[in-house]
C-alpha cells in the first residue's frame, strides 16, 4: 500500500515539477531528423535541445514554421498530469504537408524547435493527419498560454481544452479523497505520511491553479462553473474556508442560471451558515 500511495503522487507530480522554459516566442520551426543514410552530414543543421547539452542533427530547412499554424489552443497531458501542451491548427496546405511527410517518415523523429532549441523531438509512429498536431515541451502553464497567444497574435484568442483540464482537476480531487478519506497514509510512518500530505498540497494547489487560468482564459464560459465546484472542495481539503467560499460565490456570481449554481447554493447553506 505504501508503494501504491506514494506511486500515484509521484505520477501526478511528474509533469508539475519541471523546468522553466522561457517562452518569448520568435520562432517555432519543425525539422525532420537529419537520416543516418544521407550523404554530406556538413549539409546537416545541428540544434540542441533546451534543457540539456544533447543534440540532434536534423535537415537543414524547417518543413513547417509558426507562419503555417492557423491557432492554437492548450491542452493538458492526459498521460502525465500536471504538464500542459499546445495543440496547433495548420492551414489547409500546411496541413498536408504535414500529412504527407509523416506519412512517408515512420521511425524519423519529427523536431520542433522555439527560438532555435529543441523543446521536443518524438518518434513519428504514424500519420499525422486532421490538421493538427501537440507540442509537448514541459511548459508551465503561463509559458504555454504565453507561446500559444503569439501563435493567435491577430487571431482567435487563446483556449483551453476544458476535457484535459477537467482531467488534471478531477485527479486531484478523487486523489485527495482517496487520501484524506480512506486514510491509507495510516500505513505509513508519521514522516512519510508528512511527506505525502505535503505533496498532495501541492497537488491541490496547482490544480486549483489551473481552474484560475481558465477563468482568465475563458471568463464567460458556463463549464467554469464546474471548475469552480471542484476548486471549492480542493480548498476545503486544504482547511481553506475562506476561499472556499470565495469559489461558491463566484459560481452563483457569475454562473446563476447553470446547474452547478443550486449546488452551490445547497453548499453555502449546510457548511457556511
Amino acid at each position: 500500500m505504501k508503494y501504491l500511495v506514494t506511486s500515484i503522487l509521484i505520477v501526478f507530480l511528474v509533469g508539475m515539477l519541471v523546468p522553466t522554459i522561457q517562452a518569448n516566442l520568435t520562432s517555432l520551426e519543425f525539422y525532420l531528423e537529419w537520416e543516418q543514410s544521407q550523404v554530406d552530414e556538413d549539409k546537416a543543421l545541428t540544434l540542441r535541445f533546451r534543457d540539456s547539452e544533447k543534440t540532434i542533427l536534423v535537415e537543414p530547412t524547417p518543413f513547417l514554421t509558426e507562419d503555417d499554424i492557423d491557432k492554437a489552443e492548450l491542452i493538458f497531458m492526459k498521460d502525465r498530469a500536471g504538464e500542459v501542451g499546445i495543440r496547433v491548427f495548420f492551414q489547409s496546405e500546411a496541413a498536408a504537408l504535414l500529412e504527407k511527410i509523416t506519412s512517408e517518415n515512420i521511425g524519423r523523429k519529427l523536431v520542433v524547435s522555439l527560438n532555435g532549441q529543441i523543446i521536443s523531438a518524438p518518434v513519428i509512429m504514424s500519420q499525422v493527419s486532421g490538421g493538427a498536431a501537440v507540442v509537448r515541451a514541459k511548459f508551465s502553464l503561463g509559458e504555454a498560454k504565453t507561446v500559444a497567444d503569439k501563435l493567435n497574435q491577430g487571431g482567435m484568442p487563446t483556449r483551453v481544452d476544458y476535457q484535459s483540464a477537467y482531467e488534471i482537476i478531477l485527479n486531484a480531487k478523487q486523489l485527495g479523497y482517496y487520501i484524506f478519506i480512506n486514510r491509507p497514509m495510516a500505513r505509513l510512518s508519521p514522516e512519510e505520511a508528512k511527506g505525502v500530505e505535503e505533496m498532495l498540497g501541492r497537488v491541490c494547489l496547482n490544480a486549483i491553479a489551473v481552474v484560475d487560468e481558465c477563468m482568465v482564459i475563458n471568463p464567460s464560459d458556463e463549464r467554469n462553473a464546474n471548475l469552480l465546484l471542484v476548486q471549492a472542495v480542493l480548498y476545503q481539503y486544504l482547511n481553506q474556508r475562506e476561499s472556499a467560499k470565495k469559489s461558491l460565490e463566484k459560481i452563483i456570481d457569475d454562473f446563476p442560471n447553470s446547474k452547478v449554481a443550486s449546488q452551490a447554493w445547497e453548499i453555502m447553506r449546510k457548511e457556511f451558515k
